[in-house]
């Protein structure tokens, strides 16, 4: 649904299904922002933040942190989010965020 949203929104959405492929994708496609579940498979999302960080080339792209996680809003500063949502969503406030933190063109 969020992804059907975005694309619906004008975003160009590329999705993962855990945070290994998710880190092979922002290799190949260089996104403007990367909405970040905590809790996926094969690589948390707490794991992909580490390795994100340890990417130059992939350091400076901004996480929303999206969770249902307990206590989600200071698991999101821990990693260094720049913007959290816990679900459900709150779409509206999601895609002004996003659209803040894309570049202009």
């Amino acid at each position: 649904m969020l992804e059907q949203t975005l694309a619906f929104e004008g975003f160009r959405v590329v999705c993962a299904c855990n945070g290994k492929e998710a880190l092979a994708r922002a290799h190949e496609q260089r996104p403007g922002v990367i909405l970040l579940d905590l809790m996926m498979p094969v690589m948390s999302g707490y794991e992909f933040r580490q390795n994100q960080q340890k990417d130059p080339s992939l350091a400076d792209i901004p996480i929303v942190c999206i969770s249902g996680t307990y206590n989600a809003e200071a698991r999101a500063r821990d990693i260094a989010a720049a913007a959290c949502f816990t679900k459900p969503l709150q779409l509206d406030a999601l895609i002004a965020t996003i659209r803040a933190m894309l570049p202009r063109e």
